[in-house]
């Protein structure tokens, strides 16, 4: 029997063979984000295409009683089929993790970039003997019927309360994750993971709510690579003009380079087809062949622009990570993040001067790049072995698995203390 899916339903499996299919499926990559499945694919008869649109997608049972979720991926198969059949109500809970293994659970936005994250975070988690899931949606609301050890939110504006009893952290990371608006969400955590500046007043905020309120300096960051000594050839630009306050400065600027033949923009093309570019390739998966990492491989030249926020914050941003992961040679504006980390191993722009000026010295650099191909390729391994030293995932989830045991421990500390409170008090009564 088929075991079909589209961009709005999923079945459920009923039967054995119905189980078999969906596994075989699965081990394909066809259930693990619909990353590169047509719009309606069944079993042997895959179809690549780019990366559906993501939106509010729904569950069915075999009974045809509709579950809202946004399910994404799991750790295992087995796991991925306990959580369809937690969000289309056949199970109540969870069964615990296998003796020997934590589970993490990983709460998503509908945003391909922090998708890609949760996934980065997964694979990474996996090398600590944890198994995972990442969602959203409803099913994230569930989270309590997981018996999971550690929850982990990507996104203080996705309104999906911690499960209690259970170590859980929010990803403040964004210049919106501290605007007033989101506040109240955040108030519902006393744990956080902070790669934003900024946050003076947040903080402030919980601590008048009466939060415990820890925090670990850390950052949304991608894990480590080996190096690809490929020649640095071409600038790979990955994303769109999303900023109002420098889109008209930036547009010009995008002109300018669209006119020199060695650019490659990536994103979506609301704004990149009205403005007619040429260097415009299209949209890229979210994961797989052909995604952000492959393009700057493929390129070797990365050009990292900000959001005016993020700019003046100074904080790194996940682009910034994708092209360091991938071996570019960073072309970057003056952020403290990168001048304090990376300093001489990447090439620096000023962005506050006019287009033609910032583009001059884009225009600068790469040639400096193609004139000297053998320094290129050092200055672009010394900056990915930072990164790697300093920077990958693998170097974030030990700190934050630390961080979380240190909860852990002063949690069952403060549970204990009270124990001994109560019991005294029994006692003098």
């Amino acid at each position: 029997m088929d075991v079909k899916i589209t961009s709005t339903e999923y079945r459920v499996p009923s039967t054995e063979c119905e189980s078999s299919a969906l596994e075989s499926l699965i081990e394909a990559g066809g259930m693990h984000g619909l990353v590169g499945v047509s719009a309606e694919t069944s079993v042997g008869a895959a179809t690549p295409v780019r990366t559906p649109r993501i939106g509010s997608r729904r569950m069915a049972t075999t009974r045809s009683r509709r579950v809202d979720t946004e399910f994404l991926k799991a750790s295992s198969p087995e796991l991925e089929r306990q959580l369809y059949e937690l969000a289309a109500g056949q199970i109540d809970e969870l069964p615990k993790a296998p003796i020997g293994t934590r589970r993490a659970i990983i709460a998503v936005p509908p945003f391909i970039g922090e998708r890609r994250f949760g996934l980065a975070i997964g694979d990474a988690l996996t090398k600590f003997g944890y198994e995972w899931c990442i969602c959203s949606g409803k099913l994230a609301h569930r989270a309590e019927k997981m018996n999971s050890d550690i929850f982990i939110s990507t996104n203080a504006s996705i309104s999906i309360s911690p499960p209690s009893q259970v170590v859980s952290l929010l990803y403040i990371h964004s210049p919106y994750d501290v605007s007033p608006a989101n506040y109240q969400y955040a108030s519902t955590y006393d744990n956080f993971l902070f790669a934003q500046s900024g946050t003076e007043e947040l903080e402030e905020y919980l601590r008048k709510k009466g939060k415990k309120f820890r925090q670990l300096k850390t950052y949304l960051t991608l894990g480590e690579t080996d190096f690809c000594d490929s020649r640095k050839e071409r600038i790979a630009f990955v994303g769109h003009l999303w900023d109002p306050r420098r889109r008209d400065d930036f547009a010009k600027l995008f002109q300018l380079l669209d006119k020199t033949g060695y650019c490659d923009f990536y994103g979506s093309g609301a704004v990149w087809k009205r403005k007619n570019f040429r260097s415009w390739k299209g949209a890229i998966p979210m994961v797989g062949p052909g995604d952000v990492r492959d393009v700057m491989t493929s390129a070797g030249i990365a050009l990292l622009l900000h959001h005016k926020q993020q700019f003046e914050s100074g904080s790194a941003v996940f682009r910034d990570f994708e092209a360091l992961q991938a071996s570019c040679v960073i072309i970057s504006e003056k952020t403290s993040f990168m001048l304090e980390n990376f300093g001489d191993c990447v090439l620096f722009i000023d962005t506050e001067r006019p287009a033609e000026e910032i583009f001059a010295q884009i225009d600068g650099h790469v040639k400096w790049i193609h004139e000297h191909p053998e320094e290129a390729i050092e200055m672009a391994r010394k900056s990915h072995q930072i990164f790697c030293d300093k920077f990958s995932l693998e170097v974030e989830c030990e700190k934050i698995l630390n961080f979380a045991n240190e909860i852990s421990v002063s949690s069952q500390n403060c549970l204990g203390d009270d124990k001994v409170a109560n019991q005294a008090m029994t006692e003098s009564s």
